[in-house]
């Protein structure tokens, strides 16, 4: 286990997305939707321009795989600022991100503009898209069903989540764009696939914040997250989901209840494949709060693939 003293607060800020790319570089966003428990809840990096710098609330980082060393990959333009929880003012900052590895480029999404970037391996934004309603260009978050977080990419296409209420009635959804052969993305493809299992209480919201696939391609798990304002993280009643592909339907047949509350759930939003004897995907791996008890502690909180609950 290795922990770079430059991997702190002052200097990446708070980062929420993250994915490596073929190599073993690690990519980091930018990310400023957490919650006010400490004095660097909304806190952007000095690498990326500072705090106060909109900047540094689109930055992508890049940490070397050998050195450690970290580096301002791409800036994700179009940051305003805005009014974030605790009276703090900035830029709400990236959903997530993921690797193409066919293309050797990256797809972002921003939580100012609801929109999807394409970014080279150079750290070049190449192409814009902006799915459903056009956004208005007013600073902040946009409205629910038009803001995105969750993105990743599984068999030619790009797949990302559309954050709405998350109740039963407005239940979050997810979408798939294709990618052409050139790298670029079909937007005419752009289609809903899923929706996620609303709840029949929430806080502000619970937007599914994270994807990720099988290698077969048959197979979804989606992480959720609660937010108890628009720009105000929290956890309760946010879950882990499991969706399968039949055919070409997509259905959620599993949800668990991440952490000790097994009837609401703890979930932080992150998922993510591990081994367990061998199998590399044997078991699913949340980020979780109250894992134990009511209290703590928080961490990664993993369940064999065959354990997974169906409700």
């Amino acid at each position: 286990m290795y922990h770079d003293a430059s991997w702190n607060a002052k200097h990446l800020g708070n980062v929420y997305g993250i994915t490596l790319d073929t190599e073993g570089h690690m990519y980091v966003a930018a990310h400023g939707l957490y919650g006010a428990y400490r004095p660097l809840h909304h806190r952007y990096g000095d690498l990326g321009g500072g705090a106060a710098d909109l900047n540094a609330a689109g930055t992508v980082y890049k940490i070397h795989r050998i050195t450690g060393v970290v580096s301002v990959f791409a800036v994700i333009p179009g940051q305003q600022i805005m009014a974030l929880s605790s009276g703090l003012m900035s830029g709400p900052g990236l959903g997530n991100l993921t690797y193409d590895a066919t293309h050797n480029q990256f797809f972002v999404t921003s939580l100012e503009d609801g929109k999807i970037y394409r970014v080279n391996s150079a750290g070049t934004v190449v192409q814009i898209f902006d799915p459903m309603t056009a956004d208005n260009g007013a600073a902040g978050l946009p409205p629910l069903r038009e803001r995105l977080w969750a993105i990743e990419v599984n068999s030619d296409a790009v797949f990302y989540s559309v954050w709405n209420s998350g109740t039963t009635t407005d239940p979050g959804k997810i979408r798939r764009v294709n990618i052409l052969p050139s790298g670029a993305l079909n937007t005419s493809s752009d289609t809903e696939v899923l929706t996620v299992p609303g709840k029949s209480y929430a806080y502000h919201s619970v937007p599914v914040s994270d994807l990720t696939f099988s290698s077969d391609n048959l197979t979804m798990v989606l992480g959720e997250r609660s937010m108890f304002k628009p720009t105000y993280s929290y956890n309760h009643r946010s879950g882990t989901h499991i969706a399968t592909l039949t055919g070409t339907t997509w259905s959620v047949t599993k949800t668990m209840a991440t952490g000790c509350n097994s009837s609401l759930g703890e979930g932080y939003g992150g998922v993510a494949f591990g081994d367990d004897a061998g199998n590399p995907e044997g078991t699913i791996w949340t980020s979780s709060a109250d894992m134990r008890d009511n209290y703590g502690p928080h961490g990664l909180f993993g369940v064999r693939t065959t354990d997974f609950p169906t409700t």
